[in-house]
């Protein structure tokens, strides 16, 4: 059985022609049921979708959640209504064509634990978006591939259109998604065997309101940073003591060294050590698949670009844009752990720890 969990909010209108859809796609070729889950919507959306079911019958389940609301939550909610051993979760908007469900079941079939419609995948597409629209989607993409393994195999992790296994579903661990994502909590706390892609077009919206907004946006990060075990935070925090240990170590190699351009050295050399040491056991403890020393090395290569990119860009800032010193310090500051952190990220720390 194939079912399909549709978490709504305000999508009264789009809800009888999605069924329609939905219905003309898999009926005669599967055995069906459809999990609407609506946030108690202002326009009655679980009121039209009741009254549907004298047309649907057992294949339409209605559920009606009071004081909850979120897209993700809505679908963890549904899937405890389905009975499918193929569970597939969609937007009520019309964006998403149900005639890309029998290719994702026929994936499914195959052995793939997780069937991801893709809109990047050769043969995707979109319909209708601004450039700023796909510029958004594009950098919500990049944020979720930079910082999480399991996201950067996928074209496209942000999507919102996917089949699922239930028999992965048994063994995620933890799942407590926020926001619209809910394809992040999975391919993080499921860990799926395969993963397969199928192309598709994201339709026009020709019904209602997006949903995306500034709140949106904040929750989508705030999810990223939560699934990342905040490691962006880490890093800056460890930075920051590392600093502060180059500062004692210059000064205490003054001792036995009093050549500054000898003791920066030895400064930089025992605070890059004790930054590698913290990363090991506290920003990247779930990262340390590998060789140790293959890490070591690779982070000391990704400290120099860094602290190039420091310098360059502070003196840039304070000769050629004329601005305040401390201001340029910063900048710089900003530019060099940036370029360390995605460094660590996609060149240092890039194997789950076994």
């Amino acid at each position: 059985m194939i079912s399909v969990v549709l978490p709504t909010f305000n999508e009264s209108d789009n809800l009888a022609p999605l069924l329609k859809e939905l219905s003309d796609a898999l009926r005669g070729r599967y055995e069906y049921e459809v999990v609407v889950v609506d946030d108690n919507s202002p326009d009655l959306t679980w009121r039209t979708a009741a009254s549907l079911i004298c047309m649907y019958r057992s294949r339409l389940i209605v559920v009606r959640r009071f004081g909850r609301r979120g897209l993700s939550s809505a679908v963890i909610d549904g899937v405890g209504f389905t009975r499918g051993e193929y569970i597939v979760v969609m937007d009520a908007d019309l964006q998403h064509p149900p005639s890309t469900i029998p290719r994702m079941v026929e994936a499914a079939k195959k052995g793939y634990e997780l069937v991801v419609a893709s809109r990047y995948a050769p043969g995707g597409g979109v319909e209708g978006w601004s450039r700023l629209r796909l510029l958004i989607s594009k950098g919500a993409t990049l944020i979720a591939r930079l910082m999480l393994l399991e996201a950067r195999g996928i074209s496209d992790p942000m999507s919102g259109f996917f089949l699922v296994n239930r028999n992965m579903l048994r063994r995620c661990r933890g799942l407590n998604p926020m926001g619209f994502k809910i394809l992040l909590e999975l391919l993080v706390k499921c860990s799926p065997s395969r993963v397969a892609e199928v192309p598709y077009t994201f339709r026009r919206r020709l019904r209602g309101r997006s949903k995306l907004g500034l709140r949106t946006m904040i929750d989508y990060v705030l999810h990223v940073l939560k699934l990342s075990e905040w490691r962006p935070l880490k890093f800056a925090t460890v930075g920051a003591l590392g600093y502060v240990v180059n500062v004692l170590t210059t000064a205490v190699a003054s001792i036995i060294a009093p050549w500054f351009y000898l003791r920066n050295v030895v400064g930089i050399e025992v605070s890059t050590l004790f930054n590698f040491t913290l990363h090991e056991h506290w920003t990247f403890k779930s990262r340390r698949g590998g060789s140790l020393l293959r890490r070591l090395a690779s982070f000391h290569g990704a400290v120099v670009p860094a602290i190039i990119a420091q310098y360059v860009v502070a003196q840039l800032c304070y000769y050629l844009a004329n601005l305040p010193e401390y201001l340029a310090i910063l900048l710089g500051v900003i530019a060099g752990f940036t370029i360390n952190y995605v460094l660590s990220e996609v060149g240092v720390w890039t194997q789950r720890s076994t």
